[in-house]
């Protein structure tokens, strides 16, 4: 399922992209595909299904462009961290 970057990676220099620099969220290690036609990289969870990786939808919201609707099986929500 491997897809190409859909940028160059001075473009995201010294930000967290989903490509590049991916942050420390719990999706980093799934899958990833670029989805060209919704404009963000879509990361796929264990069933299949597939979530906008996290930090392509913060890039989004930075924009003001922002509509990540998907069907979830919430797979992308963070699972909470436990004290201790």
């Amino acid at each position: 399922m491997a897809t190409a970057a859909p940028h160059d990676p001075s473009v995201c220099r010294g930000r967290s992209c989903a490509w590049h620099n991916p942050s420390s969220h719990h999706m980093r290690d799934w899958p990833l595909v670029w989805r060209a036609y919704r404009g963000w990289s879509d990361r796929i969870c264990r069933h299949g299904v597939a979530h906008p990786d996290p930090d392509d939808v913060l890039d989004l919201q930075a924009q003001g462009a922002v509509s990540t609707e998907h069907a979830c099986d919430g797979c992308c929500i963070a699972p909470l961290r436990s004290e201790g």
